[in-house]
């Protein structure tokens, strides 16, 4: 009995020891677990490892082993700020601007059916004309080329007046939008090359369409053009290719580009004789412009 009632109290002992020393290990703890959340979230230490996995998972599930850019300097597009402007994203920042686009297309009517514009369009390609119908609202105008300047196209109106032809010059234009780029060093100069892209693939367009009516081009040297203007578009995109995914203004200027390539390989298999290219680089001009507007109201809308 005496030694049972000596092993109760070894055993009580032994309890209340393990009860203090448990207490102990959990102020310990508690410190430790303090002292790290100090650290992670007091000195931005959270923060920063945030991003950096954040990014590093991005890559890993598109297949990278390494991120292409230094975490913080995903590419950004926003509007420029017309009061004190607030911080932005870490990484360079470029200033951009899309010019706006104005061109005066010669306009030989305007239609309700689409049945009756079809029918002069194919009369006007027949003359190597652009015999494109664009769909202002409804009202279908059959345009037969496109100018960069209303001297030009008023000139072309009076002489086709004096031969008999009824026709008129229709103001094609949209505002140009001014754009803040933020990305990691080494993408702003493909995403500036593809900005500054978009808006001089139509003064190539411009210019190839009357040099090959006026200086008398071959097809051949007409189709070089177009193939060099392809590539370019190719590489633009390629270049943006990464960023795009990150940035819904530069995913809208892809997409530009991607069916600018289209347009051009559509007027390069129009290439039979002089007359049906003569017309498919008129038309393409005039499509170019209007798809360039359309890249403009999009970004426009985005940054607002």
């Amino acid at each position: 009995m005496e030694y049972g009632r000596r092993r109760k109290k070894r055993t009580g002992y032994a309890r209340g020891q393990g009860s203090g020393s448990g207490f102990i290990q959990a102020v310990i703890l508690l410190l430790v677990f303090g002292a790290l959340g100090y650290m992670i979230f007091g000195t931005g230490l959270g923060t920063k490892l945030r991003d950096r996995y954040a990014v590093s998972l991005y890559d890993r599930l598109k297949g990278h082993t390494q991120s292409t850019q230094a975490p913080g300097n995903f590419p950004t597009v926003t509007s420029v700020p017309t009061e004190a402007p607030s911080p932005v994203p870490t990484g360079e920042t470029l200033r951009i601007s899309l010019p706006a686009v104005e061109a005066y297309m010669l306009q030989m009517g305007i239609f309700s059916d689409a049945e009756s514009a079809l029918k002069l369009a194919d009369s006007l390609k027949a003359m190597g004309a652009a015999g494109y119908i664009y769909d202002d609202g409804g009202s279908l105008r059959l345009i037969a080329a496109a100018y960069g300047d209303e001297a030009s196209a008023e000139s072309v109106r009076a002489r086709l007046a004096s031969e008999g032809y009824e026709t008129s010059v229709f103001r094609f234009s949209r505002s140009g939008v001014d754009l803040l780029v933020t990305a990691g060093s080494g993408m702003l100069v493909p995403i500036k090359t593809a900005f500054a892209l978009s808006s001089d693939i139509l003064k190539q367009l411009d210019e190839l369409a009357i040099d090959f009516d006026a200086s008398g081009r071959s097809v051949e040297y007409g189709l070089g053009v177009l193939s060099e203007m392809r590539t370019n578009a190719a590489n633009a995109c390629a270049g943006i290719a990464e960023a795009k995914d990150r940035s819904r203004m530069l995913s809208y200027l892809s997409v530009y580009l991607n069916d600018i390539s289209s347009m051009l390989t559509e007027a390069s298999q129009n290439a039979s004789d002089r007359t049906a290219f003569a017309s498919s680089l008129k038309a393409v001009r005039i499509k170019a412009a209007v798809r360039y507007a359309d890249l403009l109201s999009n970004i426009g809308g985005e940054a607002q």
